[in-house]
């Protein structure tokens, strides 16, 4: 695989998941209304790419790598970044 296209694809699988997680933590219902879904979604998914990264360490085949890592983080940060300015304007 293209080093280039795997970057690429590490970010937008990231930026994926970090939507989701977003969606699925505005709709846990009264019990998330005290914690903000924006840090609820940062830390599940920066949990998941480390575990993620780790995990891949054990498998044969797979390699591991902190660029990849970064770019998992870059691309939940950018998605989580971008409903936070959403947030603040409907506010």
């Amino acid at each position: 695989m293209n080093l280039q296209f795997d970057k690429i694809v590490h970010f937008l699988e990231y930026a994926l998941l970090a939507f989701l997680a977003y969606r699925s933590c505005t709709h846990l219902g009264a019990k998330i209304t005290r914690h903000n879904p924006l840090l609820l979604s940062g830390y599940f998914v920066g949990g998941f790419a480390i575990l993620d990264e780790i995990y891949q360490l054990t498998v044969p085949g797979r390699d591991s790598g902190m660029g990849d890592l970064l770019m998992d983080l870059a691309g939940a940060a950018l998605v989580l970044i971008l409903l936070w300015y959403r947030e603040k304007a409907r506010n």
